[in-house]
């Protein structure tokens, strides 16, 4: 009998385990490890616990030392010893603590052995520590999909858990960890990933805003949802199609309009004070977030030019250097177009991913419009 079967036979018969030291059989590299009944496995050189599996890389050549009820060593275990008898080995460990009652946490086979039967209750606690914190890490993300390549698929949202710890701390970046490691058929649209293009656009959580400026919520007891921008027609999942958003921008003509050309024919130039006016106007990115929380702006969107328009119009209006301000004015009074059709519910103010009042812009549009024609306004009453 080879001295490693006897060893093995001998731990079997024991039924318990109480310590288990490898290392190198020889050489000036040997350390000391032990194995002990809460599952871990220590080496003696850090006292760093590590899972009991790492026993598969140890050097096939190795020295076990038992300690149960009685002493012994087995030297010299050669590398087909070692395949032959390492596994078995490690199923008589792990099946000793495979045995705990699930209802006490105890283990039967320990009865006797207090101080094993702490030890291997620890371990099972310790495991469901790790578990629960894993666990904790998760953030579930239910996502719109819908794919027109499928008509007969109804639109539903679809449930996505992604590790936080590994996750970079915007919307946007779930979304990216999403389609490369999970689903790569998900479609949404995003681009500069700092809040300057706009293309990321989205309702998170019921607020329109754009996933890469969107914090992820950390409490993972609840779902973060995520849909297309609403009242937009859906080209796929969370793409949505803006043709109509821009035609109205453009409706607004969003340059500059001079009667003519400066005399040196260099820039039209502003001073500090004039240009301070535009603060709050040309930062706009055109998310259409604001637009698309309107509810005039859902009611007629084909002629209301919603939040997002009037403010670009509003900045050409405060512009020193465009001649056409009153122009511009008279031209969205008219009709669905008119920018009356604003009833001031400022859910434009409120969703604004880079906190702009468009709300404001439009209220000061109005007021410029009554001041400049109140008699012709009232004569008509």
């Amino acid at each position: 009998m080879s001295s490693a079967s006897l060893e093995f036979e001998e731990v079997e018969e024991l039924g318990l385990v109480k310590e288990i030291k490898v290392g190198p059989s020889s050489g000036r590299d040997r350390k000391s490890q032990t194995i002990s009944p809460d599952i871990s496995f220590r080496a003696s050189f850090g006292n760093l616990a590590l899972p009991l599996g790492l026993l598969d890389s140890l050097p096939t050549a190795f020295t076990l030392t038992a300690v149960g009820m009685e002493r012994w060593d087995v030297e010299g275990v050669t590398e087909g010893d070692v395949e032959e008898v390492d596994p078995p080995w490690l199923q008589k460990v792990a099946g000793l603590f495979s045995k705990a009652d699930t209802r006490t946490k105890r283990f039967p086979v320990l009865e006797g052995h207090p101080l094993a039967q702490e030890h291997a209750e620890a371990a099972v606690e310790t495991q469901g520590t790790i578990q629960e914190n894993l666990n904790a890490l998760k953030k579930e993300f239910q996502i719109y999909r819908w794919n027109p390549d499928f008509p007969n698929t109804k639109p539903h949202l679809q449930s996505y858990f992604v590790d936080l710890s590994t996750c970079g701390p915007m919307v946007l970046d779930a979304l990216q960890k999403i389609k490369a490691e999970e689903d790569s058929s998900l479609s949404y649209r995003r681009s500069c990933r700092e809040g300057i293009c706009g293309s990321c656009a989205m309702n998170i959580d019921g607020t329109n805003t754009v996933a890469c400026l969107r914090p992820i919520d950390a409490d993972t007891t609840k779902p973060t949802t995520i849909t297309p921008l609403p009242h937009m027609f859906a080209i796929k999942d969370l793409v949505v199609d803006l043709t109509n958003f821009y035609q109205q921008y453009k409706s607004i003509e969003p340059w500059l309009k001079a009667r003519q050309r400066p005399e040196d024919g260099r820039e039209y130039r502003q001073s500090p004070k004039d240009r301070k006016k535009l603060d709050g106007l040309y930062e706009c990115i055109l998310c259409a977030c604001c637009s698309t929380s309107c509810p005039s702006y859902w009611w007629n969107p084909e002629e209301f030019p919603g939040p997002a328009a009037l403010l670009h119009a509003y900045r050409w209006v405060c512009d020193s250097r465009d001649d056409f301000a009153d122009e511009r004015v008279q031209a969205l009074t008219e009709g669905l177009k008119s920018l009356y059709r604003c009833r001031t519910i400022k859910n434009c103010t409120v969703n604004c991913p880079k906190s702009l009042d468009p709300a404001n812009a439009i209220h000061k549009m109005k007021t410029r419009h009554l001041v400049s024609q109140p008699v012709e306004l009232f004569e008509g009453q």
